[in-house]
């Protein structure tokens, strides 16, 4: 599966840790656009990409539902993580994840998967029935993991959270 991405960091000779931004549902890479040079700005190398079926990805051929595609949306992380791993300046550094909505959930799954994801921020997850939550994940561990939220989203965080071991912190917002 061909997933259209854009990686972006400073002109430095030494590796830099990476974060993987991953969009909201009806959204692709370019939502994270006004932010890459926040991150790059701080020592990041930045990794945005269209999830399958939004932006320039392609949708494949899915069986099954809208649960079973949404689950399946998880499965494209550790292919980015190895076209991390393989680019020159990620040697031995960390990768991280922040996710948006839709993107959250993915970034959350993927932290508690065994995937070697350092630290996750999820902003604004979603609870409702069928997006990716971990359940189907034998031996799911969710760790490092920061949230973002407001009243209305809090019973999703909270659902999240109570699948996620030390350290973990969520911080409301307006």
């Amino acid at each position: 599966i061909g997933l259209a991405r854009k990686m972006s960091c400073r002109d430095v000779p030494d590796a830099v840790p990476f974060v993987i931004l991953l969009h909201d549902f009806a959204a692709d890479r370019s939502q994270w656009d006004s932010y890459v040079k926040i991150f790059t700005d701080a020592g990041l190398a930045v990794l945005q990409y269209d999830m399958r079926g939004f932006g320039e990805s392609r949708l494949p051929r899915v069986s099954g539902d809208r649960t079973s595609y949404l689950n399946s949306l998880v499965n494209d992380v550790p292919a980015l993580i190895e076209y991390i791993r393989n680019q020159p300046r990620s040697e031995g550094q960390l990768i991280h994840m922040v996710g948006l909505g839709l993107g959250a959930n993915i970034a959350f799954v993927a932290n508690g998967s065994g995937l070697g994801i350092a630290q996750t921020v999820l902003i604004a997850p979603n609870s409702q029935d069928g997006l990716p939550d971990g359940a189907a994940v034998e031996h799911f561990q969710a760790t490092d993991v920061f949230g973002l939220t407001n009243e209305a989203g809090r019973p999703a965080m909270d659902m999240l959270m109570a699948r996620t071991a030390e350290p973990k912190q969520v911080t409301d917002v307006l």
